[in-house]
């Protein structure tokens, strides 16, 4: 077994295969720390929708930062738009805009954050 905390981090291009990327590199670090697979599903499905997010709305790289300790794993996604998003009122007929909704759902917090050169919209899975 690994000493906890275990990180990593990288940054994902504005490009489709962003996501997938991101969600890999939350199994991969949930499996050196011996997250759960229910913990680390949930993780991969919640960053592949804060990276989706990052790339349609500030349009450019984003970096994606995830620590697993012995109490919980944190994701967070910055990218360089200074805008802070808010969980929209969900329309049931549309294709999208249940990024924030799902996390605010599954995660067990989750908030934003300015940089100093844009924002970080973070969660947290508590381990079981």
């Amino acid at each position: 077994m690994h000493d906890l905390p275990l990180r990593t981090s990288l940054v994902v291009s504005a490009e489709g295969s962003s996501a997938r990327t991101a969600r890999a590199a939350v199994h991969d670090l949930c499996a050196h720390a011996h997250v759960g697979n229910e913990t680390a599903d949930v993780a991969a499905l919640l960053v592949s929708e804060l990276v989706t997010n990052a790339h349609e709305h500030a349009g450019g790289p984003a970096v994606v930062d995830v620590v697993v300790d012995g109490r919980a794993l944190r994701v967070a996604v910055e990218d360089e738009d200074p805008t802070i998003p808010a969980a929209p009122a969900v329309d049931v007929d549309a294709e999208r805009g249940r990024g924030l909704v799902l996390v605010a759902a599954l995660a067990s917090r989750w908030g934003t954050a300015l940089t100093g050169h844009g924002k970080s919209v973070w969660f947290e899975l508590d381990r079981a």
